[in-house]
């Protein structure tokens, strides 16, 4: 069981690095919570996959739920 876990934790970084995966995907994948996955991809050195146009989405939809600012 170990090796199939170690085996999905490795394919899960990789997709994740080659931005295959987002990091909901591992999440579900690996079946942990939000910390979960924050700290396992910490611990395997992955950077954070977010850009200005992720930054834009995130802040039209605050906008959406909260007015203008």
């Amino acid at each position: 069981m170990q090796i199939a876990q170690n085996l999905l934790e490795q394919a899960a970084v990789e997709r994740y690095r080659t931005k295959e995966v987002s990091r909901g995907r591992v999440a579900r994948m690996l079946r942990m919570n939000w910390a979960e996955t924050e700290e396992f991809l910490a611990q395997h050195h992955c950077d954070r996959h977010y850009d200005l146009e992720d930054l834009e989405t995130d802040r039209q939809n605050l906008e959406k739920l909260f007015g203008p600012a």
